[in-house]
């Protein structure tokens, strides 16, 4: 039987609470308050970047304006994701935490607000009813706020909607009962794949909901209620970034993982089972996707040798990498970026990948720095 939670006694404690709440879901220790009192926030009071999106999210804590403890509105809901439309970059993920109970309408704004496309960004509402479960998967975060020690609750499956797929997928790989099992690395190539599973059951299998289940420590089932569809067999042989996602799985757990599909009484079940000696190793791979930019994927020249710039301090400190360059993007922008690679870590790439539409021009930057590379 669940906790009967009650929300923190101001606004200060729920915003304390959220921002160390979402840094744990999002899994990014740099989480940050956004600002202080008084300073204009664009809507949004805590900020970071989930490990699935690959971009920032926010959350605006509902209350601080006098009116902590209220109900929350559906202009509220509107006025603020509209207001959070200025934050800079340019949010991937929305969320209004507030501590009124659970509301349809608020629920269905929210959904109407994604689907349309008013908003550059998806619009999640969690009421207290959805933050006070989700502490009881957390119970440190549960601890540092009240003080006290809960019983950790090891649900170990969640229902997921195609209007909060990547909220709620994020929140369900970062609980405690699932994370322990999982290295960085397994958390981003695992949610990644489960994402595009996902997706594929909503967009080609029509499917209204998406359950995932975790168990016996290495197993994830995906079971969806679309129209038969096997998602894995299609993805592992073409499409974009899910056919990339999902090989790139199989590529580094090889041997070690195995995948079932059936399609039995109106469901698709796949199934992925890993050697549970494979996950949580210490991986010294760090894989990049370029180019990466707010503007569609466009980068500029200078802005790759910036881009660079950052990532070999990443680079440097997980000890090696596999590139990925992606077919969209601006030739010139990865020649920049591949120069840069080349004269300041070329014995830090393990390998890239190569889009197989290009004029060879990468190529010749590679051969150059004796930097080996595939082509897809």
């Amino acid at each position: 039987m669940k906790k009967q939670i009650n929300p923190p006694a101001n606004w200060q404690d729920f915003e304390e609470l959220c921002h160390k709440l979402w840094r744990d879901i999002w899994g990014d220790i740099n989480t940050q308050k956004n600002g202080r009192q008084g300073q204009q926030q664009s809507g949004v009071d805590i900020y970071g970047q989930s490990f699935l999106d690959k971009g920032y999210c926010g959350v605006q804590c509902k209350g601080k304006n006098g009116n902590y403890g209220s109900k929350l509105t559906i202009d509220e809901l509107d006025n603020e994701s509209s207001n959070a439309t200025k934050f800079k970059p340019e949010l991937k993920n929305f969320t209004i935490a507030t501590t009124s109970p659970r509301d349809k309408s608020l629920q269905e704004r929210a959904r109407i607000i994604t689907e349309k496309k008013e908003r550059p960004f998806h619009v999640n509402v969690w009421s207290w009813d959805d933050i006070s479960d989700e502490l009881q998967y957390r119970p440190e975060v549960y601890s540092l706020i009240y003080n006290e020690e809960i019983e950790c609750d090891n649900q170990k499956e969640i229902h997921i909607s195609c209007f909060n797929k990547s909220d709620r997928l994020c929140a369900f790989l970062t609980r405690p009962f699932i994370r322990k099992h999982l290295s960085t690395l397994d958390l981003q190539l695992i949610g990644a794949t489960l994402s595009e599973l996902i997706d594929n059951a909503f967009r080609h299998g029509y499917a209204s909901e998406v359950k995932i289940v975790f168990s016996d420590i290495a197993t994830f089932k995906i079971i969806d209620n679309g129209t038969e569809y096997d998602s894995i067999s299609n993805l592992l042989k073409n499409g974009n970034g899910g056919h990339v996602a999902v090989n790139r799985l199989f590529e580094v757990y090889n041997r070690g993982l195995s995948y079932e599909y059936n399609y039995e009484d109106g469901q698709n079940i796949t199934t992925l089972v890993f050697d549970p000696s494979i996950l949580k190793q210490n991986f010294t791979c760090l894989e990049i996707e370029f180019p990466r930019s707010d503007n569609h994927f466009v980068i500029s020249k200078d802005d790759a040798i910036k881009y660079a710039n950052v990532d070999i301090a990443d680079i440097r400190k997980h000890g090696k990498a596999k590139l990925l360059i992606k077919s969209y993007g601006t030739p010139s922008g990865c020649i920049a970026y591949l120069h840069q690679i080349g004269q300041s870590i070329p014995n830090s790439i393990e390998s890239v990948s190569l889009p197989s539409d290009n004029s060879g021009f990468y190529e010749t930057i590679l051969d150059h720095y004796n930097i080996k590379y595939t082509k897809r």
